[in-house]
């Protein structure tokens, strides 16, 4: 194989990498903003480093192979802590969000 044959694939490769990679980032902050959500639902104010560690907890099994190679443990915390942040702000404007669903509810 020639340079820009192996460059080519190398380049292709890179590109899905990276659409996978943008995909799996939007649903990883879609997942954690129902996590901090949840969690907050069942563990209430005042445990931040407690909730932090479920919330991580949580997430880690779900979290795609490709995002675990770019993530490390300081910017995963760094997405919760921004995840929290969007969900404070939407529980203000939408304090029902944070009431508990009955059984079974969708």
């Amino acid at each position: 194989m020639n340079f820009w044959t192996i460059f080519t694939i190398a380049a292709a490769l890179a590109a899905l990498v990276a659409i996978i990679a943008r995909r799996d980032w939007e649903l990883l902050q879609k997942a954690l903003f129902a996590l901090v959500t949840v969690v907050e639902r069942e563990m209430g104010a005042g445990t931040g480093a407690l909730k932090l560690a479920e919330v991580i907890r949580l997430a880690l099994p779900h979290i795609s192979m490709v995002l675990k190679l770019v993530l490390s443990e300081k910017r995963l915390e760094s997405i919760v802590e921004s995840a929290l942040a969007s969900a404070k702000e939407a529980w203000a404007k939408n304090p029902n969000l944070l009431k508990s669903r009955p059984s079974g509810a969708e």
